[in-house]
């Protein structure tokens, strides 16, 4: 039976493989060359895209607060807007005194869009029809949106910060009552992992127990604080007894290890990942 290998020519096998693979390895270095290029230029279109959109919305923004109406933009002539300086008492300051005790930012602000206004006059009106004007809307739409998520997320925000104030204060409450059953513990062992998780539930609890009583039982609002200071000493004794429990535990195993080892107890180092115990040893012992 006739060998496929070595080719006609009087190549060999090993270096033909070696031509194969050489081929192979050139042609995946082109393909990932190629590849990256091409996410490249996608990226470099999505970056501009994004540039343009938000240099679009932020001038959109800047006519939309610029100019009341559309017809405002597309007057012939400039007409200085007028402002009455009010004083502390309440009257119209006429000879602009009142002026001087603006606050310096707004004075920024006004001058801007004062200088805006009147850049955007000068132009053409075809110009200001066919491009400031769709701005305008564009501006108008993206402030109303924004508004919208501002008056959306007020309450979400509220009730997030609600929250972690709680679980703040059940953090402190817990760290103060371990450390005073427990003084010779370290502030690592108490806020440790298991703990911390520990506290963000009973967190979370209290805050669904608190948002479901508001909605089912319409005079929970009347007892409200005091509800609150309820539950949150009830999951505080809870946590603090069950860390006084798993504390309690390591210590009595800590007891037996060392009555077993014939050592004493300050001669072991509890590890709390594995929850076991090592031997200290002696800085002059190798």
């Amino acid at each position: 039976m006739m060998a496929a290998y070595p080719p006609a020519g009087g190549i060999s096998f090993p270096v033909f493989r070696c031509k194969i693979i050489g081929i192979i390895k050139r042609d995946y270095a082109l393909l990932i060359y190629f590849r990256k290029k091409e996410q490249n230029e996608m990226d470099k279109k999505k970056a501009a895209a994004t540039a343009l959109a938000t240099t679009i919305a932020a001038s959109g923004a800047a006519v939309d607060a610029t100019f009341d109406s559309p017809q405002d933009i597309l007057q012939n002539t400039y007409v200085e807007p007028v402002v009455d300086y009010v004083t502390p008492d309440g009257t119209i300051d006429d000879d602009g005194t009142a002026q001087d005790d603006e606050d310096k930012g707004k004075q920024a602000v006004t001058a801007a869009k004062k200088t805006l206004r009147e850049w955007v006059l000068e132009l053409p009106l075809a110009v200001r029809a066919i491009v400031v004007v769709p701005l305008w809307f564009i501006g108008n739409l993206v402030m109303y949106a924004g508004h919208l998520v501002i008056v959306g997320l007020s309450p979400v925000c509220g009730s997030i910060l609600n929250l972690l104030l709680l679980a703040a204060v059940l953090t402190g409450a817990f760290t103060v009552a371990a450390k005073a059953m427990f003084p010779d513990v370290k502030l690592r062992q108490i806020l440790n992992k298991r703990n911390f998780k520990g506290i963000l539930i009973a967190a979370v609890f209290v805050f669904l127990l608190d948002l479901a009583l508001k909605v089912g039982w319409p005079e929970y609002m009347h007892y409200r604080t005091l509800a609150i200071a309820l539950f949150t000493l009830v999951v505080l004794f809870l946590l603090v007894m069950r860390f006084g429990r798993r504390e309690n535990k390591r210590r009595r195993k800590e007891r037996e290890m060392a009555e077993a080892m014939g050592v004493d107890e300050e001669d072991l180092v509890y590890e709390s990942l594995g929850q076991t115990f090592t031997l200290r040893r002696p800085k002059g012992d190798s």
